[in-house]
């Protein structure tokens, strides 16, 4: 009887899996994720205040690369000759227009406080002169490692500076907020859950500021 040793057996096998996955995952890699921010329930302030607060409807962007968020870095991107699979990658984005969802998540943060926030277009919108509170983007970016699919590690960091200006623009407050956010999850991307996570510290991190009396006392000047 003739036999055939494992290693003959196996590697048919493994050539056969790896170019079916190639064949399905191939081609899906140059995706554009869209996800909405989103944050976890906010720290319960120590003290509510009911003034009323304009604020630009739109954060300004200042990075470099504006409206994408983040990415996937996979073996199909890498150096590696012979990934074991090849995971679709492609760029993050927001589903609506990412300054728009930073002003909301923002806003919700300061009416958790008791602010009466008011949504003005521009700076030279009818509402003015008045105090207006804007939002800048700094950094909003994260990377997705598949490298050790099924296992995914999700990280990245944002950086928001809130400002309070005056109708001559001058500045009246400033303030700049940083947090990181991680995941790591089996399966599937975490890019949900590590930018909740980060989104939802430097909002708590708002809401402790905008109680303090330094930003009252900014509003009423």
């Amino acid at each position: 009887m003739r036999t055939y040793s494992t290693s003959t057996v196996t590697k048919p096998l493994v050539a056969l899996l790896y170019i079916s996955l190639s064949m399905v995952l191939g081609g899906c890699h140059a995706v554009t994720y869209h996800i909405s921010l989103a944050h976890d329930e906010l720290a319960t302030p120590q003290q509510r205040f009911s003034d009323h607060i304009v604020m630009q409807k739109q954060a300004d962007d200042r990075r470099e690369a504006p409206g994408q968020i983040g990415h996937n870095i996979s073996p199909t991107t890498s150096t590696s000759s012979f990934p074991l699979f090849w995971i679709r990658s492609g760029s993050v984005e927001t589903t609506n227009p990412v300054g728009i969802e930073i002003a909301r998540q923002v806003k919700e943060a300061l009416e958790s406080v008791g602010y009466q926030i008011t949504l003005a277009e521009a700076p030279d919108s009818d509402l003015l002169p008045t105090n207006i509170l804007k939002v800048q983007i700094n950094e909003f970016y994260f990377k997705n490692y598949s490298w050790f699919a099924p296992l995914f590690f999700t990280g990245g960091n944002i950086a928001l500076t809130l400002t309070l200006e005056n109708h001559e623009g001058k500045m009246l407050f400033a303030r700049t907020f940083q947090q990181k956010g991680e995941s790591n999850r089996p399966f599937e991307g975490g890019f949900d859950v590590a930018i909740k996570e980060a989104m939802t510290e430097i909002l708590n991190q708002i809401v402790k500021v905008s109680s303090t009396e330094e930003f009252r006392q900014a509003l009423k000047s």
